[in-house]
């Protein structure tokens, strides 16, 4: 896990860059950069350093929709209200792959008492409310998996997600029990013309 000291950091020569990385750096920034981060990371109910990990995955490789997580989790609050448990945000774009038409595949997690129909998708839609950056998120809404029945959109989220808002680390117990079935074999992972698919191994 990387360890993340806002403080006063040294600066590396290039050598030092090129040496093998602990998961740990320091990074300079702005007190008032620090006090805001640390007061998101509170609202998100996340440790500072997990709070801060998640936005680097998210912007540090051109990776970050258009629609900002924050943006999106409001958004999804908005429709799902108490039933949202998370998000995470997968796919080509967080890849970093994407093509200039791609969409932004969005998991929406929501408490297994909520009935999964086509009105979600429409009032997703209605709640973008013309704003023209909504169109790029491909919503996606799930149950927490179960590990006897595979799912491709949990394997591919397990894959290559990235988890953005959850309430009571579920979503990424649920993601560690996926990595884990399939490193033991009892999920796997096969493609048919260029899909992926899951089955039980």
């Amino acid at each position: 896990m990387l360890c993340i000291d806002i403080a006063m950091g040294m600066s590396e020569t290039a050598p030092e860059r090129q040496a093998a990385k602990s998961g740990r750096f320091l990074l300079r920034a702005p007190p008032g950069l620090h006090r805001r981060l640390d007061a998101e990371a509170r609202e998100a109910g996340l440790s500072f350093n997990e709070y801060c990990v998640r936005r680097l995955a998210l912007g540090a490789t051109g990776r970050a929709p258009t629609e900002a997580p924050a943006d999106l989790t409001a958004r999804a609050e908005e429709v799902l209200g108490d039933a949202l448990v998370g998000v995470v945000l997968f796919g080509s774009r967080v890849r970093g792959d994407a093509h200039a038409d791609s969409d932004l595949d969005a998991l929406f997690v929501v408490e297994e008492g909520t009935v999964i129909t086509r009105g979600l998708r429409r009032r997703w839609d209605d709640s973008a409310g013309g704003d023209a950056r909504a169109p790029e998120v491909d919503p996606h809404f799930v149950h927490l998996p179960t590990q006897d029945s595979p799912s491709v959109l949990w394997g591919e989220a397990a894959l290559e997600g990235v988890v953005v808002f959850e309430r009571g680390g579920r979503v990424s117990e649920a993601l560690t029990t996926v990595r884990r079935a399939a490193a033991e074999g009892r999920w796997k992972r096969r493609t048919a013309h260029g899909q992926p698919y899951w089955v039980a191994g």
